[in-house]
């Protein structure tokens, strides 16, 4: 699977001025410098299932993992499924073990749970 923007069919039109809707963070409380980040890396990691395009299928999977002070994702699991085997297990794919961006310095702990809202959808 490749970023959605690199499908051979055509790939989901975005509108690019709506980064809101594409991911939502829940959980921690990182600040919204940290969300930025977090979106920037979303925007380069982000894919859209072709199994996905091809049946239509769109939807709003919650994940929430486990993140680490250096980035480091773990114990990903689905909190509410969208509708589509191939979101659900995009979404868990995407966060279950990724690298992302380390957390802020002001927080405390090892350690943090986040839970992002992460919208599928096609435009037609």
């Amino acid at each position: 699977m490749g970023p959605a923007e690199n499908y051979a069919a055509a790939p989901p039109r975005r509108n690019p001025n709506d980064r809101d809707s594409e991911i939502q963070v829940n959980g921690a409380e990182v600040g919204s410098d940290y969300k930025k980040d977090l979106l920037a890396w979303w925007i380069v990691h982000r894919r859209y299932p072709q199994q996905a395009i091809e049946q239509g299928e769109q939807g709003t999977v919650v994940v929430r993992f486990h993140v680490n002070r250096q980035g480091r994702t773990s114990r990903a699991e689905i909190v509410s499924r969208s509708g589509s085997q191939w979101l659900d297990m995009q979404a868990i794919a995407t966060f279950g073990n990724a690298n992302l961006p380390p957390l802020p310095t002001n927080m405390t702990g090892d350690e943090t749970i986040l839970t992002l809202t992460i919208n599928f959808h096609l435009i037609r």
